[in-house]
């Protein structure tokens, strides 16, 4: 779930450094600048960048070096912040991991490696047996709450929006409980 958390420092006392290459001081997770992460992404791989107003200049990053980040870093960093990179329309938008179904993921129908654990999803699953219905109420409790699972009893498929990891554990478990 969401939720802010207040730091209460004392009057007078300067705030611990923060920033791209600072070490956490006292095992504490350090702050990483968000847009220089995005500048050095979109330099190496093309991508542009759209930042919702109402995401943080400043993330947790504990001890990440993202001098040279890679896609699936960023990833990972938006994920533990409570964030999600969705592309619309040639753009990444960097957004508030909300109700992911309100945005146009990509469809994916099967297994493909140039799709990051992290990025978000919609996945189509046809099933080989069973009732969709009986597959929903037992899957529901794996999908995050900002995902979404729906059956669709007519040709026996079920309908998901999560990340696309755990939509490979999932299916996962779904062909064991066909079996």
């Amino acid at each position: 779930q969401q939720g802010r958390m207040w730091l209460l420092w004392p009057k007078g006392r300067p705030l611990p450094p923060v920033g791209p290459g600072v070490a956490p001081a006292n095992g504490a997770a350090a702050n990483l600048a968000l847009q220089p992460v995005l500048d050095a992404l979109s330099r190496s791989t093309g991508r542009r960048f759209l930042v919702a107003k109402s995401v943080p200049e400043q993330l947790r990053g504990g001890t990440l070096d993202l001098s040279n980040p890679t896609w699936p870093q960023l990833l990972a960093l938006l994920r533990n912040n409570g964030l999600a990179a969705v592309k619309i329309e040639g753009i990444t938008n960097i957004v508030p991991d909300g109700p992911m179904r309100e945005y146009p993921l990509p469809v994916v129908t099967q297994d493909d490696a140039a799709v990051a654990d992290d990025e978000w999803v919609t996945r189509t699953i046809v099933l080989k047996a069973g009732n969709a219905d009986q597959f929903v109420r037992t899957l529901r409790p794996l999908v995050p709450q900002n995902g979404f699972l729906a059956a669709s009893p007519d040709n026996r498929a079920l309908v998901l929006v999560d990340r696309y990891g755990n939509t490979r554990r999932l299916i996962e478990v779904l062909r064991s409980m066909e079996k």
